[in-house]
């Protein structure tokens, strides 16, 4: 069955590359990306065609606003199968209340809306840069996570907060992006 899919800051890096798996595996049949920026101000190179394929709709929303999250999960045609979050604010040397605003308060609302929709699987992406201790030592999974950026502070919080109310949210899944440089095979 085809999937309709909700990518919620999806013209960053990471999206870029969700939605170009997701366009060629074939698993959905409508795909809506929620942005702040559009994908034209951003540097695509030649993934930038991805964002003209005939299932994919681009929504401008400040996810960090209540009314442009509603606005980005409504759609005519129905609820969406699948929301993938990767909004978030990732520019480091911020002031500690952005990080608040624009990850933990975002990703929130965000899961909030997923879980009010009846979404079938609301994945939100996490970081692995500035989770774990700063040291030589490489990281597992099963670390204990000591966040050394506020970026990672606030990822850490809003990974905890869901999985406080996974409960009630049953369909969220975290997943951790160390950094990417390549997700893909020349």
């Amino acid at each position: 069955m085809s999937k309709r899919v909700l990518i919620l800051g999806g013209t960053g890096f990471i999206g870029r590359h969700v939605l170009k798996e997701i366009l060629e595996s074939g698993v959905a049949s409508h795909i809506r990306i929620a942005d702040k920026r559009p994908a034209q101000t951003t540097y695509q190179g030649d993934l930038e065609k991805l964002y003209t394929d005939k299932i994919v709709e681009y929504k401008q929303a400040n996810l960090s606003n209540p009314q442009h999250v509603t606005k980005a999960f409504a759609n005519d045609a129905g609820k969406y199968d699948w929301v993938i979050n990767l909004a978030a604010e990732t520019r480091y040397g911020q002031e500690d209340n952005a990080y608040k605003q624009f990850v933990l308060d975002l990703s929130l609302l965000c899961a909030q809306e997923a879980e009010k929709q009846g979404v079938e699987k609301y994945i939100e992406f996490s970081t692995g840069h500035g989770m774990y201790s700063s040291g030589k030592k490489g990281a597992t999974e099963k670390d204990t996570a000591k966040p050394w950026t506020l970026l990672a502070k606030y990822k850490l919080n809003a990974e905890e907060e869901i999985k406080k109310k996974k409960k009630e949210m049953s369909k969220a899944s975290t997943y951790h992006c160390t950094t990417c440089y390549r997700l893909w095979t020349r």
